[in-house]
């Protein structure tokens, strides 16, 4: 299944696989807004796993007042506590948070490890996507990617494909400011690649011109 920023695969964690976190880990009670601030020193055991029962969030970072979203997190995604990114709830969600050090008795779990890894590839794989994107995007190949990204996302859907995102919320996903990412739209307004109509919704119109405005390399 393709999983992107917007939202990551679930892990469809077990009911056998969740009780083993249940009997060894109280879940805890977020409230909508409520942080989760990086508290990881260098060592392993200062990380956590956060296991998501219900509810949702993003893991976001900021920069000189300005915020960057890495990806949004729903029902039994799996995260990592660590590093300089903070986690924003949503809503009001209910978490198990577990020291890495807590974990690693569950590793005898095969089913557990494989389920535990196979999120962590998923993860390395997407951030290592945001990081090229960042690193040698040009501004405006940062949002003709980030909507081809949503195109591939909602592919089942034929074009024109509407989607409800404000142009504040797009420039927070690209790590840009609002202007650079409202002009950029101008831009594609008129090439007529995508379109606004009421409210904060855009249009995309056309997956492959947008493609080769970003010089889409999905690799």
């Amino acid at each position: 299944m393709y999983f992107n920023r917007l939202k990551l695969e679930n892990n469809h964690i077990s009911k056998t696989l969740f009780s083993l976190i249940e009997k060894k880990f109280t879940p805890q009670i977020y409230k909508k807004n409520a942080p989760i601030y990086p508290d990881y020193n260098g060592h392993i055991d200062s990380a956590e796993i956060l296991f998501i029962k219900r509810g949702s969030a993003k893991s976001v970072f900021f920069d000189e007042g300005e915020e960057f979203i890495l990806y949004f997190l729903e029902d039994k995604n799996i995260d990592i506590i660590g590093g300089t990114c903070t986690i924003v709830f949503l809503e009001d969600s209910e978490i198990y948070r577990c020291k890495m050090s807590e974990i690693f008795p569950l590793l005898k779990n095969a089913d557990f490890s494989q389920m535990l890894l196979t999120s962590m590839i998923k993860k390395s794989v997407l951030e290592r996507r945001i990081i090229k994107n960042l690193a040698f995007g040009r501004c405006k190949k940062k949002v003709a990617y980030f909507l081809v990204d949503i195109a591939i996302y909602f592919k089942n859907q034929n074009l024109p494909l509407d989607f409800d995102m404000s142009v504040s919320e797009l420039a927070h996903f690209v790590g840009l400011k609002r202007q650079t990412v409202s002009s950029i739209c101008s831009d594609l307004f008129k090439k007529d690649i995508i379109k606004r109509t009421q409210g904060k919704h855009f249009v995309i119109n056309d997956i492959e011109k947008l493609k080769q405005y970003a010089q889409y390399d999905i690799d």
